[in-house]
């Protein structure tokens, strides 16, 4: 389903859901949305698009009792079944020359516990990416590195970027895991506020 249909398919049951304090919303994503898939371009930057719409649509149904989450799963869809041979024997080289004994796990009832448990009034989580691959069920979660940081006064130069660049991608001091755009820039404003000697650095 593409993004723009996905949303107004979801929009009346949206206001439905506003009206009576309480929903839940599951959006089919993929893997390849998240990670990446070759030859599937267009479908991947449409169920990347389906991320987007679940991070900020969860923050605008949660004072509705809404919960919003999406399943980042592998199966074997009629999708997959309309790639090339060619596409799926490279697959499965170079993941692993024995990784046909996940075969079993393609089906895509393999998914179905994930979506209904979060569908189910017991799920109380919301943003929430969840990996449906092999049988396992995992968290997915969007980290920023600590990064690092240009001057305040101007803009950095790309030179100063290249310069950079492996802090910038370095993971030495851990990830930070923001909640929405705003709890993204906490760090950012923290780390400027001890830079010029604020007194509202420790606020």
């Amino acid at each position: 389903m593409h993004l723009k249909a996905a949303f107004y398919v979801t929009q009346p049951a949206y206001r439905v859901m506003q009206r009576q304090g309480y929903g839940r919303i599951v959006f089919t994503s993929s893997a390849s949305g998240a990670f990446g898939s070759p030859e599937q371009t267009n479908y991947g930057a449409a169920k990347a698009g389906l991320l987007g719409l679940t991070n900020c649509l969860a923050w605008e149904g949660r004072k509705h009792g809404i919960l919003v989450n999406a399943v980042l799963h592998t199966a074997g869809t009629r999708l997959a079944q309309e790639m090339s041979q060619q596409w799926y024997d490279e697959m499965v080289a170079e993941v692993h020359p024995d990784a046909a004994v996940l075969a079993p796990t393609h089906d895509p009832s393999y998914v179905t516990p994930v979506v209904v448990y979060l569908a189910s009034e017991q799920n109380t989580a919301t943003r929430g990416f969840y990996s449906a691959t092999g049988g396992r069920f995992a968290k997915v979660v969007p980290a920023v590195t600590h990064g690092w940081f240009g001057p305040l006064e101007r803009p950095a130069t790309a030179e100063e970027i290249a310069e950079h660049f492996a802090d910038i991608e370095s993971d030495q001091h851990g990830y930070d895991l923001p909640e929405n755009v705003i709890d993204e820039g906490r760090p950012v404003l923290a780390r400027r506020l001890q830079q010029t000697g604020s007194a509202s650095a420790g606020a």
